[in-house]
């Protein structure tokens, strides 16, 4: 598996969350001017993708301004892969497994896709992509308002 690019981090002098490319060594913070090297920060979350990335910034924010008391480890805090995956584990069949799924992907996201469910894919026992797809538009609880988007009722 490949490392991921992106990382969010915390300016150490304004509290500030921003997200970070990995490949650099050092970064400078947009709200205070702070240099900061990079191996030396904490990194609270990992994403190849830039959209994941800036959802995790301003999930992060929010904790730190006091809307939300923050979460230490960094996979629970704000993945709703993860999260939809570690809870799914739960239910007693495959069905009720793919019920919460599509609940706290919908949660979490909204609505959720052929992407989102590959991601769940990659990190479950749930099946490949295609399986999954098939095996949720057989629950009435789940529909599809456009091709391959879905969201639980």
């Amino acid at each position: 598996m490949s490392r991921e690019r992106y990382g969010i981090i915390v300016c150490p002098d304004c509290q500030n969350a921003r997200s970070v490319d990995l490949t650099n060594k050092t970064t400078k913070c947009n709200y205070c001017g702070n240099k900061m090297k990079i191996k030396r920060m904490n990194i609270y979350y990992q994403t190849n993708s830039q959209k994941e990335a800036a959802w995790a910034v301003g999930r992060l924010n929010e904790k730190l301004k006091g809307k939300e008391e923050p979460i230490k480890e960094k996979k629970e805090f704000s993945d709703p892969y993860y999260k939809a995956v570690k809870e799914s584990s739960k239910g007693d069949n495959q069905r009720e497994k793919l019920l919460i799924l599509a609940r706290i992907l919908t949660d979490e996201l909204g609505k959720f896709n052929k992407e989102d469910l590959e991601k769940v894919a990659e990190k479950s026992n749930l099946g490949d992509v295609d399986t999954i797809i098939k095996n949720i538009r057989k629950i009435d609880d789940i529909y599809e308002p456009e091709h391959e988007v879905f969201k639980s009722i």
